[in-house]
């Protein structure tokens, strides 16, 4: 079984190599698009930062799953596994480890998401819950392509099920707040 341990230490490490330089960029690109939202009259304060969150969110996932890589570690081989592994599935820990590190990395993007486009009237949920988990699986082929062509990683099926799988969770439990909120109210 997976410990909580395991999991923390791995983001920590994961944000540890992050250059101290980079953090302003990090913090500066969703400002800027919060800003530009609120210029936007149809904007709530709310939405602009739900859609903050989820730029954030995205921008420290390309962060961590293709930018900080070195090329050279991913020259060697096809880097292209197309095929779920099967062989993989019967070590279930390495691959259950893996797919729930997908799911909690994607899962706040898909949260975030969900409630900005919750958050805009004319939306239904079932068509923000839609939306957010075609935005994750959009995001998730973007980073496994960009693994791909920039020899930063292996674009792996098994990757994009479990990272849109993920976002489809942080969207599912995103609107269920929303709806709960609305019936307290």
């Amino acid at each position: 079984m997976i410990s909580f341990s395991v999991i923390k230490d791995s983001v920590a490490e994961v944000l540890a190599q992050v250059p101290p330089g980079q953090w302003a960029f990090i913090a500066l690109v969703p400002l800027a698009v919060a800003a530009v939202a609120l210029l936007r009259k149809r904007a709530s304060a709310s939405s602009v930062i739900c859609l903050a969150l989820a730029v954030l969110s995205a921008m420290l996932l390309v962060e961590s799953t293709v930018l900080i890589r070195l090329a050279e570690d991913y020259t060697n081989g096809s880097g292209v596994h197309l095929t779920f592994d099967l062989d993989r599935l019967r070590h279930i820990n390495q691959l259950g480890y893996e797919a729930l590190m997908n799911i909690i990395a994607f899962a706040p993007f898909g949260f975030f998401m969900a409630l900005y486009l919750a958050a805009r009237k004319p939306l239904k949920l079932w068509r923000a819950f839609a939306l957010a988990t075609l935005a994750t699986f959009a995001l998730s082929l973007c980073i496994e392509t960009l693994q791909l062509l920039l020899h930063r990683g292996f674009f792996e099926l098994t990757d994009l099920l479990f990272n849109t799988v993920g976002g489809c969770l942080g969207a599912g439990l995103a609107l269920l707040a929303n709806l709960l909120l609305s019936l307290k109210s």
